[in-house]
């Protein structure tokens, strides 16, 4: 079987305690694995974890990954408002890698128009665009997934954990 090329994102991670105390419900940017994530690999810059994704910026790209079962399962609790115990997980290869937008700032110009200044390799600055289209204001970063937005108790969240538990089993 041939070698992965992405070796280096194989590699143990470890959820603390620690990293779910720090950790914000509702919000991808500040999720327990995210908090993992800056504490163990700070070269991975801007990590967004959901149920979904792992998302992370290293060099000039970003990587995109499927979210691990043990991580699902953890961040479901959390939102949930259940404490998760801590635990461990591996990435495995990228589903995705994007070109990172690390290098462009945005610049307000005297017209209050809005541009885009764009570092190239060489150190030089080209500013492009114009007037960006109006679009409503919302934090990126807020998590608020299907169930995740009703209201349960404790007693319906364990249940659901355990039904895809025993699915995953099967």
């Amino acid at each position: 079987m041939p070698s992965s090329l992405f070796t280096e994102f194989r590699q143990w991670l470890s959820v603390t305690k620690e990293d779910a105390e720090l950790a914000i419900r509702r919000n991808s940017k500040s999720c327990m694995v995210a908090e993992a994530i800056k504490r163990q690999k700070p070269e991975w810059k801007n990590p967004h974890v959901d149920v979904q994704t792992i998302r992370f910026t290293l060099g000039e790209k970003r990587y995109v990954f499927f979210t691990p079962k043990i991580c699902q399962e953890s961040i479901t609790q959390f939102e949930f408002g259940i404490k998760p115990t801590p635990f461990r997980f591996k990435l495995q290869d990228p589903c995705q890698i994007l070109k990172s937008k690390s290098g462009e700032q945005r610049v307000r110009t005297n017209d209050n128009n809005q541009k885009r200044a764009i570092l190239n390799g060489n150190g030089s600055v080209v500013v492009e665009g114009g007037k960006p289209p109006r679009r409503p204001k919302r934090n990126s970063s807020l998590r608020a997934f299907g169930i995740a937005n009703a209201q349960f108790t404790n007693e319906v969240a364990e249940e659901m954990i355990r039904n895809i538990r025993e699915a995953t089993i099967k």
